[in-house]
This record gives structure tokens, sequence and C-alpha cells, in this order.
């Protein structure tokens, strides 16, 4: 299972949402000086997804049938009435990450 965000996944935020979510990481996750936002963990981006709430979130894995003898995790996360789906419980919370930086 996938346990952090990618650089790639990083490079999708623009300049104002990477700026929100540094402020976050300086002041609940690490308390050095140096000026970089580093791969957030699941775990991280629950405590975020925590701090910022205004409604409710929840988490789900479904199970997905892709063959007759194979299935499928999906995890799907509920983000204040959104659905992200995503094979990797890391990306689904990625996605409500995401979205709650738009918003603000």
């Amino acid at each position: 299972m996938k346990q952090n965000i990618t650089q790639e996944q990083l490079d999708e935020l623009t300049t104002r949402q990477r700026k929100k979510l540094e402020d976050w990481v300086f002041e609940n996750i690490t308390k050095t000086v140096n000026k970089f936002i580093p791969l957030l963990s699941i775990g991280q981006m629950i405590e975020f997804l925590e701090d910022n709430k205004e409604g409710g979130w929840e988490i789900y894995n479904l199970p997905v049938q892709i063959s007759n003898d194979k299935i499928l995790g999906l995890f799907v996360v509920n983000n204040y009435g959104k659905y992200y789906r995503r094979p990797e419980l890391c990306d689904a919370i990625w996605e409500a990450v995401k979205e709650v930086l738009k918003e603000k």
C-alpha cells in the first residue's frame, strides 16, 4: 500500500494551495526552518482533513470485482459529500486534501 504522496502529486498544487499547505505543515508537522513541504503520509493527510473539517469525512474500502477470480479494493473518501475514488488510499485522500485547499 502506498504510504505517501509523490512529488508529482505535490506539483499539482497551485502556488496559493501550496502556500496554504506549507503553512499548515509548519504549524502542525515540523518545527524546522526548512521551507519545503514533505511528501505527506496517509496519517498527515488525515490530520489535515481533521484540522480543516467543516462537516465530516469518511473512508470506505469497497471491493470491486474485475474478473471472475480477482477482486480489487477501491478506496473512497467522502469529504463533505464529494467522493474521491482511487485504487490507493493515499491517492483518494490526496484528492480530498486538494479540494480542501481549493476551498480555503
